[in-house]
């Protein structure tokens, strides 16, 4: 388990370092740990050495109160989707990311459908109507979801 303040540095170094050489970042998978854990989230970075076949996966950790954690864009490029993916989701923020936003979820929808306390009927529905002379308008509903069929 890495210290999420050390993160940036420890994957500099397993991709950089002549004995690991892990130039590939596979995957980041985020966890929701609600009410099992002290630390609510766990992040876990899946790097692979290319060239040996070699996979490290690095484990870190953030509470629910800060739920932000350093962006690895600068050492991985890949990231850069998977981060926002990460926040469109479970609404973790990557600090110094070039450009946080939504990227699956509709800009609409409120909340991060990930979370473990997120209702399952989630929490309203925007539908953009678009009027003549009229710009950026947004007709709000709830939603009703069927969840015994």
């Amino acid at each position: 388990m890495v210290l999420p303040s050390n993160l940036p540095g420890v994957l500099k170094f397993l991709k950089f370092s002549s004995t690991f050489k892990m130039g590939m970042l596979i995957d980041i998978v985020a966890i929701d740990f609600l009410k099992v854990r002290r630390l609510r989230f766990y992040l876990i970075y899946s790097l692979l050495n290319v060239k040996t076949g070699l996979r490290v996966n690095v484990h870190t950790a953030i509470g629910s109160q800060k739920k932000q954690i350093n962006t690895i864009t600068a050492i991985f490029v890949n990231a850069n989707w998977i981060e926002r993916e990460i926040f469109d989701l479970f609404g973790i923020y990557f600090y110094k990311h070039p450009r946080l936003s939504k990227i699956l979820s509709d800009y609409s929808l409120i909340g991060h459908p990930m979370l473990k306390d997120y209702p399952l009927a989630g929490y309203a529905d925007g539908r953009a109507i678009h009027f003549k002379g009229v710009s950026n308008w947004v007709l709000r509903s709830n939603i009703v979801a069927d969840i015994d069929s």
